[in-house]
Protein backbone atom coordinates (compact mmCIF):
# COMPACT_ATOMS: atom_id res chain seq x y z
CA UNK A 1 0.00 0.00 0.00
CA UNK A 2 1.13 3.41 -0.68
CA UNK A 3 2.19 5.97 2.03
CA UNK A 4 -0.67 8.33 0.40
CA UNK A 5 -3.49 5.33 0.62
CA UNK A 6 -2.17 4.67 4.39
CA UNK A 7 -1.89 7.71 5.25
CA UNK A 8 -5.49 8.49 4.02
CA UNK A 9 -7.07 5.25 5.59
CA UNK A 10 -5.34 6.05 9.15
CA UNK A 11 -7.38 9.50 8.88
CA UNK A 12 -10.61 7.68 8.08
CA UNK A 13 -10.39 5.16 11.29
CA UNK A 14 -12.49 6.59 14.01
CA UNK A 15 -10.58 6.95 17.61
CA UNK A 16 -11.68 6.47 20.65
CA UNK A 17 -10.55 8.76 23.61
CA UNK A 18 -8.91 6.49 26.28
CA UNK A 19 -10.11 8.82 29.17
CA UNK A 20 -13.67 8.54 28.26
CA UNK A 21 -16.30 5.86 29.30
CA UNK A 22 -17.77 3.30 27.40
CA UNK A 23 -21.10 4.04 26.37
CA UNK A 24 -22.60 1.40 28.88
CA UNK A 25 -21.45 3.49 31.83
CA UNK A 26 -22.98 6.22 30.25
CA UNK A 27 -25.85 4.69 29.42
CA UNK A 28 -26.94 2.70 32.83
CA UNK A 29 -26.69 6.39 33.77
CA UNK A 30 -29.89 7.05 32.14
CA UNK A 31 -31.43 3.67 33.25
CA UNK A 32 -34.02 3.46 36.01
CA UNK A 33 -35.33 0.90 37.71
CA UNK A 34 -39.26 -0.09 38.38
CA UNK A 35 -40.79 -1.23 41.35
CA UNK A 36 -43.69 -3.62 40.41
CA UNK A 37 -45.17 -6.97 40.71
CA UNK A 38 -44.56 -9.07 37.60
CA UNK A 39 -47.56 -11.31 38.87
CA UNK A 40 -49.93 -9.00 37.94
CA UNK A 41 -49.44 -8.33 34.66
CA UNK A 42 -49.44 -12.71 33.60
CA UNK A 43 -52.29 -13.10 30.77
CA UNK A 44 -52.74 -17.01 29.84
CA UNK A 45 -51.16 -17.82 26.49
CA UNK A 46 -48.42 -15.49 26.98
CA UNK A 47 -44.99 -14.61 28.79
CA UNK A 48 -45.14 -11.41 30.52
CA UNK A 49 -41.34 -9.25 29.68
CA UNK A 50 -41.17 -6.47 31.52
CA UNK A 51 -42.69 -2.77 31.04
CA UNK A 52 -42.01 -0.56 28.16
CA UNK A 53 -40.86 2.97 28.89
CA UNK A 54 -44.91 4.18 29.09
CA UNK A 55 -45.37 1.20 32.14
CA UNK A 56 -47.24 -0.89 29.18
CA UNK A 57 -46.37 -5.03 29.46
CA UNK A 58 -44.51 -6.41 26.66
CA UNK A 59 -45.52 -10.05 26.11
CA UNK A 60 -43.95 -12.77 24.12
CA UNK A 61 -46.21 -15.25 22.29
CA UNK A 62 -45.60 -18.60 24.62
CA UNK A 63 -44.30 -20.30 21.32
CA UNK A 64 -41.97 -17.43 20.18
CA UNK A 65 -40.07 -17.47 23.46
CA UNK A 66 -39.61 -21.02 23.88
CA UNK A 67 -38.01 -21.11 20.55
CA UNK A 68 -35.88 -17.73 20.71
CA UNK A 69 -32.72 -17.34 22.32
CA UNK A 70 -33.34 -14.49 25.20
CA UNK A 71 -30.11 -12.54 26.65
CA UNK A 72 -30.76 -10.81 30.01
CA UNK A 73 -28.39 -7.80 30.28
CA UNK A 74 -28.13 -5.22 33.07
CA UNK A 75 -25.94 -3.49 35.53
CA UNK A 76 -26.18 -4.98 39.53
CA UNK A 77 -29.45 -4.17 41.56
CA UNK A 78 -31.51 -3.78 37.80
CA UNK A 79 -33.57 -6.52 38.21
CA UNK A 80 -31.95 -9.56 36.14
CA UNK A 81 -33.31 -12.38 38.81
CA UNK A 82 -36.45 -10.89 39.13
CA UNK A 83 -36.87 -10.79 35.16
CA UNK A 84 -35.77 -14.52 34.96
CA UNK A 85 -38.23 -16.07 38.01
CA UNK A 86 -41.17 -13.59 36.23
CA UNK A 87 -40.32 -15.62 33.06
CA UNK A 88 -40.44 -19.01 34.93
CA UNK A 89 -43.73 -18.22 36.92
CA UNK A 90 -45.34 -16.57 34.07
CA UNK A 91 -44.58 -20.10 32.02
CA UNK A 92 -45.63 -22.14 35.13
CA UNK A 93 -48.71 -20.63 35.64
CA UNK A 94 -49.91 -20.89 32.25
CA UNK A 95 -48.94 -24.55 32.35
CA UNK A 96 -46.99 -24.92 29.43
CA UNK A 97 -43.35 -25.23 30.90
CA UNK A 98 -44.14 -28.61 32.16
CA UNK A 99 -44.76 -29.56 28.64
CA UNK A 100 -41.67 -27.28 26.62
CA UNK A 101 -38.36 -28.37 27.10
CA UNK A 102 -36.96 -25.30 28.49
Amino acid sequence: MSPRLSSYWRSMRITQETDKLVDAREEVLKLKAKDFEPEKYFVEGKIFYGLDENDQPIYFDLKEFFTTHHAILGPTSYGKSVSCRAFSNSAFSSGSASSTSI
